[in-house]
């Protein structure tokens, strides 16, 4: 099985045997020269020394987070983060930091607090009717629109993050897993009716 590293800090290379690496980046480890260097291979196939003291073991289970609340960084080894962005975990510092990567490539420090557990593989519904927001924190919606899936709630609520990037409730039955043009109505009165929001506890 191969193993993985993440540059925790940037690398300059001296000599042309080694490899350019930036905070965030996921390397290949191909072979262990010494204590202190070490081979390996780049996402874009770049292959290179790289000093071990800059890297940390990838976990041996990928793990993602979603953000559910925006995060303004304090320090410069922190990075913002928006409600809805899916965050790669890189490292656990303790119960109250984790340290990730997103998906544009920013790495750094993030509060545990700030995020839910996401799947490795995002979930996506797709609406079957239009629904407009009561409330700030409820995401438009329109026929056909496909969501990615952040939480699911016992009252028939969901948060997820619609077509335009905004992240915010919407009601389940106002959704489909199957694409709009493939579904087909169904005589259930509840389908398309505003289910109404209560305490929410997750599913």
């Amino acid at each position: 099985m191969s193993e993985y590293v993440y540059a925790l800090h940037d690398f300059h290379p001296e000599n042309e045997d080694e490899i350019a690496l930036l905070a965030g980046d996921r390397i290949e480890v191909i072979q262990k020269h010494d204590e202190n260097w070490w081979q390996g291979k780049k996402v874009d196939g770049k292959v290179g020394l790289f000093p071990k003291s800059h890297v940390i073991s990838a976990l041996l289970t990928p793990e993602y987070v979603y953000a559910t609340y925006d995060f303004y960084p304090q320090h410069r080894d922190e990075i913002h983060l928006r409600a809805g962005d899916r965050i790669e975990v890189v490292q656990k510092y303790d119960d109250s930091w984790l340290q990730g990567k997103k998906l544009d490539g920013s790495f750094g420090l993030f509060p545990q607090s700030y995020t839910v557990p996401a799947p490795l593989t995002p979930e996506y519904v797709y609406a079957i009717f239009d629904f407009h927001p009561e409330y700030q924190d409820e995401i438009y919606l329109s026929a056909g629109d496909r969501i990615e899936v952040v939480q699911k709630f016992n009252d028939g609520w969901c948060q997820g993050k619609n077509f335009a990037g905004r992240f915010g409730f919407f009601p389940q039955n106002y959704t489909s897993p199957t694409p709009h043009n493939s579904w087909h109505a169904s005589p259930n009165p509840s389908i398309g009716c505003r289910p109404t929001r209560r305490a929410q506890a997750k599913l």
